[in-house]
């Protein structure tokens, strides 16, 4: 269908008629002056969302505040609500901006004399006084450059002197004011000395600066201009001002503001004075402005006369045509391992500018595996560099970001000391005796060292007590030598497990006895340097030679970089209830190691009442792998120990610290009893800003601290701005801090009084608990630790975000942020990210990282208020495969998890114009100017600008509000109960719970406008009692809750008492019910349920799905005012047509195909109970935007139906999804497809083990995603690769990648494949019938197939059907008969209607008689006339590819293949660019048809296409369908066609592998592409046909 079509020729007009738009020009709609009546002056307008907002001078109190008015079309307006009344007198001449990255709206307002700025989160208000900027001002006006450079012209007295003041940030101004005009012109002094009401507008490349002249309240008052060559000047004056002044009953025109219509059309709005007299009555008028071909700016005045009206504003439509600056996509540069050049960088921007890159991010990164240049980092060679770069950029429109240091992960360098570092508290510990007088050294636990506090409390119980000093035998089966080892008392000593131990089958057990029963309470596993992870259980032996179970737990040392933790070897702590034995066991299964084999320093089982994981609690040791789980830092709360003799009173810990000398000598009269004396201080934690050079590399700046952030920044960035005037680095606007992957710190100076200033109490007697020991009690020994993880959580974000940030903005750059981490990340996300001026998630093109990162960014911003989410977009996947059509699915997705900005990853600088592909890594897809295709990658990053467009509009729909709790740190939050299909949701933290989030009519409510439903708690006995109060408080007020009741606080806060209000609270809420049994209750005008599904939820409320659809389409959801626009993504590589439902009201749908740019009006749907159904027809990973903007169509007026021959080919009636299918049903589901593979896989051994397979060829259908991102340690994804010599089931999960089933098979042709996991074990069906039952997983097992198939798949595959149950063999078999052979099911409905203006016309694919069915019930006929049958294009192909690549410079295809089956190896082989030539003919009936569209049909593209058809361009595509309209192209008789196909770089990178260096005709600087890496299809592949279908207006009564 047309809609499906690439490239077409009228698509501009087809959305202009689509929208009912006349091409025509503006219509006759006229208006006369004023447009306002009443006592108004000093207009300023802004454009939001197709609605104009003007806010002037006067009516709130006389002039002491402003109102807004608003309009559709400039002329009409309405006066609306009192948006800003300080408090003050005389309030003037307003100016309001919002602010595209943080979607904030600025007001700038004159009080009296004194210039201010106020804050609002939409254009209605109310704004809230920011701060004051300037006193004896008036006559603010904010004007944002293209580069993103923000100016304020004021007036400043005395003087009347028009200034400009460069500002970092909305707020923040930057550098010194420029006063650029001040009064001297005849015009501007004739009755008094004034130039004021600045405003600018920026007209090809100039700055055209409008500004009144004269006394305002003067007749003679008068507007004129200046114009400069950048923003601050100088500034020269027009030679015809005035430009608008008196005439013929018309006084004292001035003061006002420019605005451009619907049409692009400058319009001047500014008062007049109502008569000729000296005073204050004034109203609004509006007139155009306009440039002649000099450039001069030219305006008039009118009043009480007809004048031609501006154009309504399409705001929407026009974005989607003319997507905005900030819609561009920007890129990761890096500059790697000091491979550099001056001509490089310049030839990278100038690539960069001609796709289409806004902005590009140097990061400088020194990979071991790259070769290293000779550009050094911070030599002042490569400081010229960095200003090479950025001038470049602003030559070019090329926006320039930095990384705030050298390496992309974090903030550090050479200037970073020890007292500037990461720190962490280290103590040594000294035991003495008293009564008597100790006067000795302290040892420093670690170099460097900074005192922190020494205490000293008195020795509890069993403190010492060992099983090392009971000298126990020691022995373990396997027996292995060296066990006593581990219980020698020395940590210094390992013990290596024995070879085997690995295997699920052969646990490992350790067995330690002593002559006499040992009371134990406490076990710690001291590790060595080497990592290992296994299950183990702790045994105690009975008097009858059985053994009991006293604990079960996980020793997780996997990672033993300090980067997950300070304390690499800090011990695997575990407590448990007193215990007596004269023999303990430890059981060791499912023992995984790294490179080396499992081992142990030392096992301590101790008397001692020990706090259990306490080197995870103070952040010692952090989560192994970069996907922390919501839970991970969650722990069960632990019993009180027998005896309180063996825990350490609070009371009873003495503070010596003044008793310390500097050289650290402890002088103290010890009192009675046996004392421990800890010296705590401050160390490094010793990570170091990487991966960067040793030139570039130094300790990681501390983290908590805001005057240390600013340190580092000036240290780094500083440079730059000190070597770079302002006025030449324009093009640098942002510091970028990526991923967080440092690991922690818990302290830094003045960390014990923030510590006591938040939680109001002290935490220096509380540091004994870092040493493992219980102070005061366990719970409250949890609790201090609760509160150090929060406060560092808060630290991080406010005083390492927040401190950059601020650091930023008086230079007018901005903070650019990926909030969250993947080693180590110690803070909250959604509070890291709210620190930051943006934010960016993260996905990978391959595997599921990215699965909570850019959910992590969205949620921040839908919470917070921001606008823009950008995305690290399509890192890592394998190197040279992938193109703009493999990307797309993957991009889609990121788009449904609320992203609307790409960042592409990555542009790597090339130095060399001669070395190609170049310089490159191991991670990330290849966007840079050696790539094959980059240069035409222009049509794709279109769609992505026109995608972008829509999706920054507005904020998210979501439902559900998943509050992910208070602990810390917080990497995601759960989703449980688990979502609905066809609804969305944020995460929300306790801040935004307390500080923002209210209700309205029942509806949760943000004040920037994020709606949602229901509020899900997280199911956790703990809660602070503030945040539980406004819950309450949201509750009475009318909002729905859903989950159990809370018993405590995690916190010492208030302690004990935060504890009673938690409860009080929690009475009220939830009252004396039992939440164990699901229920609800009524509180106030809100409900409390428990228990319940939110499917449950949301039937009680009578809400209804914000999408439903039979077919697996992916969503998401934005509205903006009265708009809503969702964005539809198809995720497998198959065509599909569904009926869609939208919860949007009584509108109609408009489709708008980022593609091609193309809006349709679709006249087949159905509008009722707020639902509008429609249905959809998608190509193979296509996606569509649904756009409601309009009422709906009367029912006599909307098609319900479209059948021919009775079968109904559209239609509106959708299929509700069964309750579940679209959850996970770990190790119990099917999944099911058609396949045909081209090429064969590897067939390794099966195995539930290990690594296999991972680097084979393998013909991925299904990648295995990582069992991490989809449930945790255990667990894995399952995956599918099909070669046409049989199948492998894989599963991949942490240090796992193993095929649990193999099968031989010769696949030719289509087949229909099943796979049935049972109880976690894999069965394989081919056409219907068993083929092989695979290994039973030792995971848990998830379903991979929830995306539809890979991208990189070598062959074709349709639909994916999932299961999440287990289906039988009948079901199997009946699933094969019945589901659709992609090569036998049609690709589309063969008719699609739609609306042009006021007319109805049909695209019909297929003749024959149908039946249009109306929502009235009415029907009506109608013939579609035969059609010509397709006209394939056989024959031979002419085809000629670059010379100097292997391949001949021309070659005749006699068929179409793909270029690896042909015999010449170096077509074979060839990448690049080759143009395919021939001729065809077209009957004349064709071309004289009028009714009759021509679509030409490549078949199937490897992997981005050209056309020209009579030397004319058709366009170029980049996905499927192959297919584009050249109607407009084509003739009667011989047409030549030529076809312009680019493949990816893999195939000759491939062949050049298995070559001597000096035999490649490729350069790699580093050997990423392997000689057995498969060949991928390249080529146009064909069929080639022409189409034919009839497009029609339809007559309709």
């Amino acid at each position: 269908m047309t809609m499906q079509l690439h490239g077409s020729m009228w698509a501009r007009v087809a959305v202009l008629l689509a929208l009912g738009i006349s091409t025509q020009g503006e219509g006759a709609a006229a208006y006369r002056n004023p447009i306002i009546e009443g006592n108004l002056a000093d207009p300023a307008v802004i454009l939001h969302e197709g609605v104009y907002h003007l806010y002037a001078t006067g009516e709130v109190n006389g002039d002491n505040g402003y109102r807004v008015y608003t309009s559709t079309n400039l002329i009409d307006w309405k006066r609306g609500p009192v948006v800003f009344q300080p408090g003050e007198r005389h309030i003037w001449a307003p100016d309001v901006w919002r602010d595209p990255i943080s979607g904030k709206f600025f007001l700038y307002y004159t009080a009296s004399e004194t210039i201010g700025v106020a804050e609002g989160d939409g254009p209605l208000g109310p704004f809230t006084i920011r701060r004051k900027l300037f006193d004896r001002a008036i006559d603010a006006h904010l004007f944002r450059d293209d580069d993103g450079r923000l100016y304020l012209y004021f007036v400043q007295f005395p003087g009347f002197r028009i200034t400009v003041q460069p500002m970092a940030g909305p707020t923040e101004p930057a550098g010194e004011p420029t006063v650029i005009l001040y009064p001297e012109s005849d015009w501007e002094t004739r009755a008094g000395r004034v130039t004021e009401g600045p405003w600018m507008i920026k007209h090809q490349d100039r700055y055209y600066l409008l500004y009144s002249g004269s006394g305002a309240d003067t007749p003679d008052y008068a507007v004129g201009y200046a114009v400069a060559d950048h923003p601050t000047g100088p500034f020269t004056r027009a030679p015809h001002n005035p430009i608008v002044h008196r005439s013929r009953g018309l006084f004292g025109p001035g003061h006002g503001c420019a605005i451009r219509d619907g049409a692009g059309r400058w319009w001047h709005v500014y008062h007049q004075k109502r008569n000729d007299r000296v005073e204050w009555d004034r109203f609004i008028c509006i007139d155009p402005l306009r440039f002649d071909e000099d450039g001069n700016l030219l305006g008039t005045a009118t009043r009480g006369t007809s004048q031609p009206a501006p154009v309504a504003a399409d705001w929407l439509a026009e974005g989607f045509a003319r997507p905005p600056e900030q819609t561009k996509p920007w890129c990761y540069w890096y500059w790697i391992s000091d491979n550099l050049s001056k001509e490089g960088i310049a030839h990278d921007l100038e690539a960069m500018a001609r796709v289409g890159i806004g902005e590009a991010f140097i990061g400088n990164i020194f990979l071991d595996d790259v070769p290293a240049g000779r550009v050094k980092v911070l030599s002042d060679e490569w400081w010229a560099l960095v200003e090479h770069a950025i001038r470049e950029g602003g030559r070019l429109g090329v926006n320039i970001g930095m990384f705030n240091c050298p390496g992309w992960s974090q903030s550090g360098g050479p200037w970073i000391g020890p007292e500037q570092a990461m720190r962490y508290l280290a103590c040594s510990e000294t035991r003495v005796t008293g009564p008597r007088r100790f006067a000795g050294q302290l040892p420093a636990p670690k170099e460097p060292f900074q005192d922190v506090a020494v205490l000293a409390f008195p020795t509890p119980q069993r403190d010492s007590d060992s099983l090392v000093a009971k000298s126990p035998r020691v022995t373990c089966m396997p027996a292995a030598a060296g066990v006593a080892s581990l219980m020698d008392g020395e940590e210094s000593t390992r013990f290596e497990f024995p070879e085997g131990v690995d295997r699920k089958d052969r646990p490992f057990t350790i067995e330690f006895e002593v002559a006499e029963a040992f009371t134990a309470r406490s076990l710690y596993l001291i590790p060595t340097d080497d990592a290992f992870s296994a299950d183990c259980e702790l045994q105690a032996g009975r008097d009858d030679g059985s053994f009991l179970t006293v604990r079960r737990f996980r020793c997780d040392r996997s990672n033993m970089s300090p980067g997950v933790g300070f304390m690499p070897r800090g011990p695997v702590a575990v407590s448990f209830p007193a215990t007596s034995a004269k023999k303990f066991r430890l059981v060791f299964t499912s023992v995984r190691t790294g490179a080396k084999r499992a081992s142990l320093a030392e096992v301590d089982l101790s008397g001692a009442a020990r706090l259990e994981s306490f080197v995870e609690k103070q952040l010692g040791k952090m989560h192994p792998t970069p996907l922390p789980m919501w839970d991970t830092y969650l722990w069960p709360t632990q019993a009180e120990p027998d005896a309180a003799g063996l825990i350490v009173p609070q009371k009873d810990v003495l503070d010596l610290t003044s008793r310390l000398s500097d050289d650290g000598t402890l002088s103290w009269d010890v009192p009675s009893g046996e004392w421990v004396v800890l010296r705590i201080g401050m160390t490094t934690t010793g990570m170091k800003n990487s991966p960067a050079s040793s030139e570039g590399q130094g300790l990681e700046v501390d983290k908590m601290n805001r005057a240390l952030a600013a340190y580092h920044f000036n240290s780094f960035i500083g440079e730059v701005l000190k070597r770079i005037p302002a006025s030449e680095r324009k093009a640098f606007t942002q510091v970028v801090a990526d991923s967080y992957e440092m690991g922690s710190q818990n302290w830094t100076d003045g960390f014990g009084e923030q510590f006591r200033q938040r939680y109001g109490y002290d935490p220096i007697p509380w540091l004994p608990v870092l040493t493992g020991r219980l102070v005061g009690s366990a719970d409250q020994s949890e609790r201090f630790l609760w509160d150090l993880r929060r406060l560092v959580a808060d630290r991080v974000a406010t005083d390492y975000v927040g401190g950059l940030r601020d650091a930023c903005r008086p230079h007018g750059l901005g903070l650019w942020l990926e909030n969250y981490g993947h080693w180590g990340f110690p803070s909250e996300f959604l509070k890291y990210g709210a620190e930051s001026d943006r934010i960016g998630g993260e996905y990978w093109v391959t595997g599921d990282l990215g699965s909570i990162e850019c959910r992590a960014a969205s949620s921040c911003a839908n919470t917070y208020g921001k606008a823009l989410v950008s995305a690290e977009a399509f890192t890592g996947g394998p190197a040279f495969q992938n193109a703009p059509g493999t990307l797309k699915a993957r991009g889609d997705w990121s788009f449904c998890e609320g992203v609307n900005h790409f960042v592409l990853h990555v542009c790597i600088h090339q130095p060399w114009d001669d070395k190609v592909p170049g310089v490159n890594a191991w991670f990330g897809t290849e966007f840079n100017r050696h790539n094959t295709w980059f240069e035409q990658s222009k049509e794709w990053i279109d769609c992505l600008r026109r995608s972008c467009w829509l999706l920054q509009q507005g904020s998210r729909v979501a439902d559900v509000a998943y509050f992910i709790g208070e602990d810390a740190p917080k990497m995601t939050g759960v989703r449980e109960p688990q979502l609905p299909p066809g609804r969305d949701f944020d995460y929300i933290n306790a801040e935004v719970i307390e500080q923002m989030l209210t209700v309205q009519d029942g509806i949760l409510t943000l004040p920037h406008g994020t709606q949602y439903r229901v509020l899900v708690l997280p199911d956790l006995p703990t809660m602070r009692p503030g945040v539980l109060r406004k819950i309450r408080d949201l509750v009475k007020a009318g909002a729905v809750v859903l989950g159990r009741r809370p018993s405590r606080s995690p916190s010492m806060e208030s302690f004990p008492q935060c504890d009673e209000q938690v409860r009080g609270l929690a009475a009220e809420i939830w009252g004396n019910e039992n939440t164990q049994q699901p229920g609800e209750r009524t509180v106030g005008k809100g409900r409390i349920v428990w228990g319940q599904s939110l499917e449950d939820v949301f039937a009680s409320l009578g809400s209804e799905p914000d999408f439903e659809s039979r077919g697996a389409l992916r969503f998401t959801h934005r509205r903006s005012g009265d708009v809503d626009v969702y964005f539809i993504a198809n995720p497998q590589a198959a065509p599909l047509t569904t009926t869609a439902a939208f919860r949007a009201g009584d509108k109609a749908p408009e489709l708008w195909w980022p593609h091609s740019g193309r809006i349709e009006r679709p006249a087949v749907y159905d509008a009722f109970d707020g639902v509008v159904r429609l249905p959809l027809s998608l190509g193979p990973n296509g996606s569509v935007f649904v756009v409601f903007r309009e009422k709906a169509a009367p029912k006599s007026q909307r098609i319900v139906s479209v059948r021919r021959d009775g079968e109904e080919l559209l239609g509106t009636k959708v299929t509700r999804m069964p309750r579940g299918s679209d959850g996970d049903s770990p190790n119990n589901f099917t999944f099911a497809a058609w396949v045909k593979p081209d090429d064969d896989t590897t067939l390794v051994r099966e195995t539930t083990r290990g690594i296999v397979g991972m680097s084979e060829k393998r013909n991925d259908l299904v990648p295995a995603p990582h069992g991490d991102g989809v449930g945790g340690s255990g667990h894995a994804g399952s995956g599918l690769a099909v070669g046409c010599n049989g199948v492998c089931v894989f599963e991949h999960g942490a240090d796992y990648f193993a095929p649990t089933l193999v099968h031989t098979a010769e696949l030719a042709g289509w087949t229909h494949i099943t796979v049935v996991y049972r109880d976690g074990r894999p069965s394989l069906y081919l056409n219907g019938k068993l083929a092989r039952t695979g290994l039973k997983s030792e995971h848990i097992v998830h379903c991979g197939a929830r995306s539809g198939g890979s991208a990189l798949f070598r062959g074709q595959a349709g639909t994916f059907a999932r299961f999440t149950r287990v289906l039988d063999e009948g079901e199997v078999a009946a699933l094969a008969r019945t589901m659709p052979r992609p090569d036998r099911s049609a690709t589309g409905p063969g008719i699609w209607l739609t609306r042009r203006g006021q007319e109805w016309f049909a695209e019909a694919s297929s003749a024959g008689e149908y039946e249009l069915t109306f929502a009235d019930g009415s029907s009506r006929e109608m013939h579609v006339v035969e059609l010509p049958d397709a006209l394939t294009i056989t024959g031979s192909w002419d085809v000629r590819f670059q010379p100097g690549w292997g391949a001949p410079e021309r070659a005749v295809f006699e068929r179409l293949e793909s270029w690896t089956q042909h015999p010449d190896d170096g077509i074979k082989h060839y990448s690049g660019k080759a143009v395919y030539h021939k001729t065809f003919d077209l009957p004349e009936s064709w071309t004289r048809d009028r009714e009759l569209r021509i679509a030409l049909d490549l078949g199937a593209v490897k992997d981005m296409a050209s056309v020209r058809v009579n030397g004319r361009d058709i366009g170029s595509f980049w996905l499927a369908p192959w297919r584009l309209d050249i109607t407009d192209a084509v003739r009667s008789g011989t047409n030549t066609l030529e076809i312009e196909v680019v493949n990816v770089w893999n195939n000759r990178l491939v062949a050049d592998a298995a070559l001597p260096a000096e035999q490649r005709g490729t350069f790699l600087l580093a050997p990423t592409v392997s000689r057995s890496a498969p060949l991928l299809p390249a080529g146009l592949l064909g069929p080639v046909a022409v189409h034919v279908e009839r497009d029609f207006p339809v007559r309709l009564p």
